[in-house]
């Protein structure tokens, strides 16, 4: 029975280590997204001085979030949007339509991440 216990509540500690990590990413993901998405309104709107001090920011939160998501994800999709996230800024110097794309890369790229590793019931059986 103690053996039946202990699994138990093992697998009830592993579950909900599962759900909270769930929500936290859908979290970030959604910070990231807003983020960027604030971004390329201030892009659109010509005031890249804002832009600039919010792609400094959003650099650091990247690097907040891609410490968390190594856990959970193979690197090679966070090296990509990482590659993209650091484009970023030159592009904006650069005062490029290309900035938009990319953008909207980054948020396309968070998201099948995020659709990738959710747990749909097809994927767990």
């Amino acid at each position: 029975m103690k053996r039946f216990v202990i699994s138990v509540i093992l697998l009830a500690a592993i579950i909900f280590g599962s759900i909270t990590s769930l929500f936290v990413f859908d979290r970030k993901n959604d910070e990231m997204t807003e983020r960027i998405s604030y971004i390329q309104t201030l892009y659109k709107q010509n005031k890249t001085d804002e832009a600039e001090e919010k792609l400094a920011r959003l650099d650091r939160f990247w690097n907040e979030y891609y410490n968390f998501m190594s856990f959970i994800v193979q690197s090679t999709k966070l090296e990509e949007i990482s590659l993209s996230v650091s484009k970023l800024e030159y592009l904006l110097k650069m005062d490029s339509e290309e900035f938009l794309s990319e953008c909207d890369s980054i948020k396309y790229g968070i998201q099948m991440i995020y659709d990738s590793e959710f747990p749909y019931l097809h994927s767990i059986f």
